[in-house]
């Protein structure tokens, strides 16, 4: 069964807290509510239409509403440990088959919709105590998603002021490695596509889709790592055509960027919009060497 990176989920007190993803140059879409489950959401969109991923912003629009809904416990935790990145989501086209073939690690799906009403698909979130460290869950969309996506492309969308060409990866503290691939392959099927030792890093690849979760440990004892809990970093790359561009744009946008340094995955070069600068969630650009 084939599971995909979809999307990533950021926890904002309010949607009005965006403002410097616009002032960055990024797209956002129009602000956008969850009926009954007491949520606003934004978001940006990245790729094309195979291999498109976005970041969606979720604000609350009614705590009350979101607490009784019993489907936003992790935005509500989120929000009160003011932690940024929190949840991933894959997407599948039969959650029913997927969550069969996983028994005991989803909760029961729950419905959200758009504020016109309109289906957006079905969503299963993972259980607690599975060993993922982060929140994750999966989506099946109503159907169309294929020509959305599409459109998505033709009305710009996915084309931004600062260059992003794609969401590249995403990255996960598991200080038990080991644990933490099997937990990731049994919820998800996701297994190690790559491995790389790097800084006191010890890092396995899990390919889903166009997209790349991380797991990092300790390479040794000594490793600062060590001592990190398990837990999404509050991080997501992206791949971007022209690094020196992008930084300048960043640059004139009124950021402040370090010089493009060699990156940690070979053959690549990155920098760092801090998340200091963008309410806790940083914005990592990276260029590969293709020549």
């Amino acid at each position: 069964m084939n599971i995909e990176l979809d999307h990533v989920v950021a926890a904002v007190p309010s949607l009005a807290a965006l403002e410097p993803f616009e002032r960055l140059g990024l797209r956002l879409t129009p602000p956008g509510r969850h009926p009954g489950l007491g949520t606003a959401n934004r978001a940006f969109f990245t790729g094309g239409a195979v291999d498109q991923a976005y970041v969606e912003f979720l604000a609350l629009a009614d705590r009350a509403e979101a607490e009784a809904s019993g489907a936003r416990a992790n935005l509500l935790a989120a929000l009160d440990a003011a932690q940024s990145l929190y949840r991933i989501v894959f997407r599948t086209s039969d959650l029913d088959a997927a969550i069969a073939a996983r028994p005991g690690v989803f909760e029961p799906p729950y419905e959200p919709r758009r504020d016109d009403g309109s289906a957006i698909g079905r969503v299963a979130s993972v259980r607690p105590g599975q060993g993922l460290g982060c929140d994750a869950g999966l989506i099946e969309y109503a159907p169309g998603i294929e020509a959305r996506r599409e459109k998505r492309v033709a009305d710009g969308l996915t084309t931004h002021a600062v260059p992003l060409r794609r969401m590249d990866h995403l990255a996960v503290i598991a200080p038990d490695l080991p644990a933490a691939a099997l937990a990731w392959e049994a919820a998800f099927g996701l297994t190690v596509s790559g491995e790389i030792h790097a800084n006191g890093m010890h890092i396995l690849q899990l390919r889903a889709g166009s997209v790349v979760v991380e797991l990092i440990g300790p390479d040794t004892p000594e490793s600062p790592l060590a001592a990190r809990p398990a837990g999404l970093v509050p991080m997501v790359a992206f791949e971007v055509p022209d690094l020196a561009a992008a930084v300048a744009h960043v640059e004139s946008a009124g950021f402040t960027i370090a010089p493009p340094r060699e990156g940690v995955i070979p053959g690549t070069s990155v920098t760092t919009v801090t998340g200091d600068q963008l309410g806790g969630l940083a914005l990592q650009l990276l260029a590969y060497d293709r020549t």
